[in-house]
């Protein structure tokens, strides 16, 4: 990860409180978030920019599975392929609020 995603990420602390009763209840429309207000609407704006931030050469943050395949081309072979993923829709007992945070401490 590139060192100038680590304030973004370091904001997660700051906008959880309200973005993530967005993601439990499903991705709504970000005027219907707690009534549309302001900060609302900027943690739905940081909410999307931390999905869209890059985790690997391949993955971004809000993608289900993470590939770091293509990061460290020379793994021994006995490390490739599918040890270097991340599959997060694999953990079916987990709501979506544990998997943003547990998402967010691995990065």
């Amino acid at each position: 990860m590139s060192e100038k995603y680590i304030n973004q990420l370091a904001q997660f602390r700051t906008w959880r409180t309200d973005f993530l009763p967005a993601v439990e209840s499903a991705v709504q429309e970000p005027s219907t978030i707690s009534g549309g207000s302001e900060a609302a609407l900027e943690a739905w704006g940081y909410y999307q920019s931390l999905m869209a931030m890059p985790v690997s050469k391949l993955s971004k943050f809000g993608d289900a599975i993470w590939d770091f395949n293509a990061d460290d081309p020379h793994a021994a072979r006995n490390v490739k392929g599918a040890k270097l993923k991340i599959d997060f829709s694999r953990y079916t007992n987990l709501n979506a609020t544990a998997i943003l945070e547990v998402k967010a401490a691995l990065n």
